[in-house]
């Protein structure tokens, strides 16, 4: 039944990426000695989500391309707006900066986005702390 054609493989490299990228979020408070593998780690974790928007755009647009008859239009349409959550999480990606927050026993790293306000980013730091 299964054949291994190129569809195929992108919906097994789709699985697999969502793999990884579960295991990485899974290992994320526990990976960061230093900002240098804070800025490692979240690259990674960013590639990932990334790998796994265009994964799925292009699956979508396969599925579009074989349910509309192999309406061309349609299925650039559809990937056009696949494509725009991709766009999105790459330009906010851009626009944050990494930083260490010292815990008692580790540190904890985190993407600050330079375009939100430190007023706005402690009303949602605040109430996500753990009570002591």
């Amino acid at each position: 039944m299964w054949s291994l054609r190129h569809p195929s493989l992108l919906f097994l490299l789709n699985r697999l990426n969502t793999l990884v990228m579960c295991a990485c979020f899974i290992l994320r408070p526990f990976s960061p000695e230093n900002i240098l593998s804070c800025r490692a780690y979240e690259s990674l974790g960013n590639l990932f989500s990334l790998a796994c928007l265009l994964l799925w755009s292009s699956l979508s647009s396969l599925r579009v391309y074989a349910v509309s008859n192999r309406n061309l239009w349609v299925t650039i349409v559809n990937a056009v707006l696949g494509l725009v959550p991709f766009c999105v999480n790459l330009y906010g990606m851009t626009q944050e900066s990494l930083q260490l927050w010292n815990l008692d026993s580790f540190n904890l790293c985190y993407a600050v986005s330079t375009s939100v306000t430190a007023t706005i980013f402690n009303r949602r730091v605040v109430p996500s702390r753990r009570m002591r």
